[in-house]
């Protein structure tokens, strides 16, 4: 075989292996990426505005808690039972401080609530589906959440979440982006090789003024921090 054969040969298993990789990684969070903001059909808002808020108005409203409901973002998925599509609503349903809300999480499944939870946390900002990490047949979801601005400095996180027996479980916690008064604001990529024991990855990004998105260093392993997720239940 000739050298120029044998140079092509080895360019086309690396470029397979590369694809395969890139094919068996699912993206957590990916901030140079605007995804398309779904929204709820008039079905399913009604059945939101209703079925969902109304126990959750009950049992949150108060002086420091007056219900101004938000909706931070809608995915679908197969979240509380395999082989479906459901609907899941994250959204703030007040804010009680700088940094501090309360927040829901529900499931809407063909014209049922599937689940209804609220959670004492920071803001809501977004919500992402991720693709049965540990392949055991429910989709998680990734929440973002942003801590406000404290002596000139914030940022956002995200708690990866799963239904086990219907409740919303921590799987981890990591930091998505943190901000200042004079330094390019930081993002991450976050992606995992999924299985049983999935394995997590981030890549930094920087964005200036020009909110450009700048690679900065080596994607690189990591593992997801402690769960701060304490979800309650609304009936």
């Amino acid at each position: 075989m000739s050298l120029s054969k044998v140079i092509l040969s080895i360019s086309l298993i690396v470029s397979a292996a590369a694809i395969a990789g890139a094919q068996g990684t699912i993206v957590i969070t990916d901030p140079t990426v605007s995804g398309k903001a779904a929204k709820l059909a008039p079905a399913e808002q009604k059945l939101f505005d209703t079925v969902v808020l109304k126990p959750v108005k009950k049992k949150l409203l108060s002086d420091t808690c007056t219900g101004e409901v938000e909706i931070a973002g809608v995915v679908h998925g197969a979240f509380t039972a395999p082989k479906t599509t459901q609907t899941l609503v994250f959204y703030q349903f007040c804010q009680t401080g700088n940094g501090l809300g309360r927040v829901g999480l529900a499931v809407l499944d063909h014209g049922k609530v599937a689940a209804n939870f609220v959670e004492d946390s920071g803001w809501s900002i977004g919500v992402e589906k991720v693709s049965d990490v540990d392949r055991n047949g429910i989709d998680e979801v990734a929440l973002t959440y942003g801590g406000g601005m404290h002596q000139g400095s914030g940022g956002s996180g995200v708690e990866l979440i799963q239904f086990v027996s219907g409740k919303p479980v921590g799987m981890g916690f990591f930091i998505s982006s943190s901000y200042n008064d004079t330094d390019p604001t930081t993002y991450w990529k976050v992606t995992a090789k999924p299985g049983k024991t999935p394995v997590y990855y981030r890549q930094k990004y920087l964005s200036g003024e020009d909110e450009k998105y700048r690679r900065s260093g080596a994607n690189t392993r990591f593992r997801l921090g402690k769960t701060n997720a304490k979800f309650e239940a609304v009936r």
